[in-house]
């Protein structure tokens, strides 16, 4: 059963990170010396002189498990060695069957020294002197894209695609299921980053904007997007139907006492897209006109960063509260962005 609370929880999480997700490419990939599963050791810098994917996994859903059967090839051609992390122990038994180096991170010391701040599987490609070719986080990219940029990297002759390619300057991410399902959104896909000083940044593409048309097509994944885009030119005005988030503010006053059920606490650190921190609702119906997802922020002025502020208002001799909640609402927008040369 979809929890509706939870997946709040999961879309601050993904809202306060951005834009930053860990090392890029150019970046010089930080060595490690550990153990594998096998109890054999694994030094990083023994690997100089190959193409290494490290392969960073916290979920082995079905993307993650359907790409790990493709990386079977690259294993089978030995055009690469792979190194898959598994931040959770019972993940990896499948890994392991399909003879990948495996190894575990579940204090996620390697997480934190590829500074991966989210967004998994996180994907690095190594040349053969250890500098970072490329990086994937979650699903920007499409498995098979990424897979060939790779062999675009391990091969020689490759070709590089035309300079005269049109270029939005936007990363597009798969639309997550739990915010389908908390706003009602059947289709669209969920813009991951969008690059300073790119068409998508001129006309004013953010972050976390969910496109679900582009030039009246409806689009469901991210292939959808490059392939419209690939039937223009640079110059060519295209028209981007999108919704975005937008936080709002509003009061209530309430008798006391006030529920301590329903609440969960919610750090600062994880809510930099909001002025304050707050007391996630879980559920509907705790506070009137209050919904799963809203945030109370403050309780007759005093921020409601923790649980606390609930027991020591309801020990006061209070006859009204005054709750400040934050609460986000999806609004359609229409952009129109200018394509360009990248340069």
């Amino acid at each position: 059963m979809f929890n509706k609370g939870k997946s709040i929880i999961i879309l601050f999480l993904w809202l306060s990170l951005i834009p930053s997700f860990g090392l890029e490419a150019g970046e010089v990939a930080p060595v490690f010396q550990v153990k594998d599963i096998q109890g054999r050791e694994v030094n990083l810098a023994s690997y100089r002189g190959n193409k290494v994917l490290l392969y960073f996994i916290k979920l082995l859903d079905e993307p993650t498990r359907e790409e790990l059967f493709s990386l079977k090839s690259l294993v089978d051609t030995k055009a690469v060695k792979v190194i898959l992390i598994f931040t959770r122990i019972k993940e990896a038994k499948l890994a392991e069957s399909l003879g990948f180096t495996v190894i575990y991170d579940t204090k996620k010391e390697l997480v934190k020294l590829y500074q991966i701040k989210s967004f998994f599987p996180a994907c690095f490609i190594l040349e053969e002197q250890g500098k970072i070719l490329a990086t994937r986080y979650g699903f920007m990219l499409p498995f098979n894209k990424f897979y060939e940029h790779f062999i675009s990297q391990s091969t020689p002759n490759y070709k590089p695609l035309s300079p005269n390619c049109p270029w939005v300057g936007a990363l597009i991410i798969k639309l997550p299921k739990f915010i389908k399902n908390q706003f009602s959104i059947k289709q669209g896909v969920l813009v991951g980053k969008v690059f300073p000083d790119s068409p998508a940044f001129v006309a004013g593409l953010r972050g976390w904007d969910i496109i679900t048309k582009v030039e009246d097509k409806v689009v469901k994944e991210e292939g959808e997007v490059v392939k419209i885009l690939s039937n223009h030119k640079i110059g060519d005005e295209v028209n981007f139907s999108i919704y975005r988030f937008f936080p709002q503010t509003f009061s209530i006053l309430v008798n006391p006492p006030l529920p301590r059920q329903g609440l969960t606490e919610l750090s600062s650190d994880f809510l930099t897209l909001y002025p304050q921190a707050g007391l996630l609702i879980e559920k509907d119906g705790i506070f009137p006109n209050i919904k799963c997802g809203d945030l109370l922020v403050k309780v007759n002025e005093t921020p409601a960063t923790k649980l606390a502020v609930i027991s020591k208002i309801n020990n006061g001799t209070y006859k009204k509260i005054k709750l400040d909640f934050l609460k986000l609402t999806l609004k359609p927008i229409e952009l129109n962005i200018k394509l360009a040369k990248k340069s």
